[in-house]
């Protein structure tokens, strides 16, 4: 079988595949946004809620026209889906940063990555089971 008459037939993985790529995307504007504000002195959890509302954008953008394909969803479901999930993302990022990762030379980038992998699985669970299901 060929790898995109696979994709094509398999919908949990096109939906996981599209879900990546548009994460990536959105990843790296959350990185940027986030490294530019802490950089130029805002403090960090303000940094993570703006960075994470760029990343928003995107990922709003991408998930609703190519990962699910949905024309027709609950907004306030999506507005809940990311008001939760900003709520975890900016209080993991300042648990790992000020607890965990505290003094360590890596702290900013190692709370990031946490606390944005586990509000990608968040968002990717609730988005697909709630927000955009059939």
């Amino acid at each position: 079988m060929k790898l995109s008459s696979f994709i094509s037939k398999n919908l949990v993985f096109r939906q996981l595949s599209h879900f990546g790529l548009i994460g990536i995307t959105a990843t790296f504007v959350d990185l940027a946004v986030y490294n530019l504000a802490v950089h130029i002195g805002v403090i960090t959890p303000i940094s993570k809620a703006l960075s994470f509302m760029f990343g928003l954008t995107v990922s709003y953008a991408g998930n609703s026209n190519l990962t699910f394909r949905k024309k027709k969803h609950k907004r306030s479901r999506f507005v809940a889906t990311y008001g939760t999930s900003l709520l975890l993302n900016v209080s993991i990022n300042e648990f790992f940063l000020n607890l965990v990762f505290h003094g360590w030379k890596y702290a900013l980038i190692s709370s990031w990555f946490v606390a944005t992998g586990i509000s990608a699985l968040f968002n990717f669970l609730t988005l697909k089971k709630w927000v955009f299901a059939s």
